[in-house]
């Protein structure tokens, strides 16, 4: 077994987060700027308590979905609290076969990030712009399923016959 890790940056997050809110909140048809406001403003100071706890959430769900491979044993006497987290690295911690790939490692990365800012707009969007918030809680689950995907993706080489007969 290896050991391998993914860092997402909570600053990331955030920037994209904010980009894409800032995006729906421009372009959508509404006569009360306020709810334009609400959608926007997702990652300002107001605000940020919230999302952060909803980063950490969504977080925990990819690292739960990759339970096969993040697996640790519980601490006797293991406390966990509610206490607001602002980590700026959010650092998930695998133990992989020996011929896993690197560009599973890679996707699975990336597949993470995604999934943790439309998890987030799903959930902002819950109450700010309801009408967007299944269209990213779809998205969201399109990605935990796609992290799902390529763990158990094929991990061995493939022979292939040179002629098809």
């Amino acid at each position: 077994m290896k050991r391998i890790t993914i860092e997402l940056y909570r600053e990331q997050l955030l920037y994209d987060i904010g980009n894409i809110a800032f995006v729906e909140g421009d372009i959508m048809r509404v006569d009360d700027e306020h709810q334009r406001h609400q959608v926007m403003d997702v990652v300002e100071d107001g605000n940020i308590d919230l999302v952060s706890r909803y980063i950490e959430l969504a977080h925990s769900e990819c690292v739960e979905s990759l339970y096969a491979y993040s697996k640790r044993d519980v601490e006797d006497e293991r406390l966990e609290h509610d206490t607001l987290r602002e980590r700026s690295v959010l650092r998930t911690e695998l133990s992989v076969p020996d011929n896993f790939s690197s560009t599973t490692h890679e996707r699975i990365a990336r597949l993470m990030h995604e999934f943790i800012v439309s998890r987030v707009l799903s959930l902002w969007f819950g109450t700010s712009y309801p009408e967007k918030s299944a269209y990213y809680r779809a998205l969201s689950d399109g990605h935990l399923s796609d992290i799902n995907k390529s763990k158990n993706m094929r991990s061995k080489v493939v022979l292939r016959k040179l002629a098809p007969w």
